[in-house]
């Protein structure tokens, strides 16, 4: 199960975004691409979902024909078994994002990405694929090892780093690694996406300066992941038309939710399943409400739930929906209400991180409560 935009949306992206900086990488590698080697990458965008979109591109020239399937290892240190942190790992490559781990990062980069890329890949003997995220959310000390790193390991190792802002971090790396700028698309961009796929999204005419002036930022540039939610959630794709618009996002999460509701047992390889399944929805910067309010649907339109469970669930919906505005990791609050909603659908109890039971009854707001009268 892999959320993903409609094959024609994305080939529109590619042609308008995405095309000159893979025929840059092609240009600048030709002579060692067929060594499954390249010389240091650094891509800037301003979205994830499209740096992620040109690795995927970049990988296709690589590891030609092969599909990278990852999975989500937690690591710690041998010098410091208290700090963990996660890896995406795959057969071809090892990415990471040391800035979400604090001050430990400058540890992480230090010992781990050092040891991973100081050797060749023991399974084919190709150098090490390192994909390093949000380098402008590490500190200075993290930065100036990766630098080092970077230089040092070069002939093991091929760097991808990724940053969302060329402003935040120290220009001396400009001098190790190939830029490829993913520019912030104008409104020219937009206008012809309309006009492109106007039947597909069933959108009016007169809709179209609606959603430009909802996602315009100021006088000159728009918000693309503001336009990705647009397009992925209030519009419905005519599936009539064609299956390419099948993985619409509320596809996604009615699947999503009939697969947890549906599943037998609940193992712990099924919980990190449904992690990875919420980390490539982040990748998309669907919100919690986003989410949240498609399972609220289901499950209120689930007459195998108990009423007192729906209560329940809509109780820790708006409790963890309470949480998620204290803090800028709201991936974290969702897995919480996912993993409360799986033990109260399948037992009926409400646990905490731990798996303990919790007596207390989670706060409820003005939501629930209007929910409730209007069940009633």
């Amino acid at each position: 199960m892999e959320f993903v935009l409609p094959k024609k949306v994305r080939d529109f992206f590619y042609d308008r975004l995405i095309k000159n900086q893979v025929e840059k990488f092609i240009s600048i590698n030709k002579n060692n691409i067929s060594k499954k080697s390249f010389c240091p990458i650094l891509i800037n965008s301003f979205n994830s979902y499209l740096s992620r979109f040109l690795i995927e591109e970049i990988f296709k020239i690589i590891t030609p024909g092969e599909k990278n399937i990852t999975s989500n290892i937690e690591n710690k240190l041998n010098s410091n078994k208290n700090i963990s942190f996660n890896v995406k790992i795959s057969k071809n490559h090892i990415e990471i994002s040391p800035g979400e781990y604090g001050i430990n990062d400058r540890t992480i980069v230090s010992e781990y990405i050092n040891e991973v890329s100081s050797m060749n890949n023991i399974v084919n003997g190709n150098k090490k694929n390192i994909i390093v995220w949000n380098i402008d959310k590490i500190g200075n000390i993290a930065f100036e090892s990766l630098h080092n790193i970077i230089k040092t390991n070069e002939d093991t190792a091929n760097f991808i780093c990724v940053t969302q802002s060329l402003n935040k971090i120290d220009r001396s790396i400009f001098g190790s690694v190939t830029l490829l700028n993913i520019e912030n698309p104008d409104r020219n961009f937009y206008l012809d996406f309309f006009r492109e796929f106007n039947d597909d999204f069933k959108i009016q005419d007169n809709s179209v300066d609606e959603i430009l002036d909802n996602i315009k930022l100021g006088y000159i540039e728009y918000n693309f992941n503001s336009f990705l939610k647009n397009i992925g959630i209030f519009y419905n794709f005519n599936l009539d038309k064609t299956d390419n618009f099948e993985n619409s996002f509320i596809k996604f999460i009615e699947i999503l939710y009939l697969k947890i509701t549906t599943k037998n047992r609940i193992s712990d390889t099924f919980i990190e399943e449904i992690r990875n399944l919420l980390y490539d929805l982040y990748v998309y910067h669907f919100s919690y409400e986003d989410i949240i309010n498609l399972f609220i649907d289901f499950c209120s339109n689930d007459d195998s739930i108990k009423e007192e469970n729906k209560l329940k669930i809509l109780d820790m919906a708006c409790y963890f929906n309470l949480t998620s505005g204290k803090g800028n990791k709201q991936i974290i609050h969702l897995e919480a209400f996912l993993y409360n909603f799986i033990n109260i659908y399948f037992y009926g109890d409400l646990v905490n991180n731990f798996g303990k039971k919790i007596d207390k009854k989670p706060l409820v707001i003005e939501k629930v409560k209007k929910l409730r009268k209007t069940k009633a």
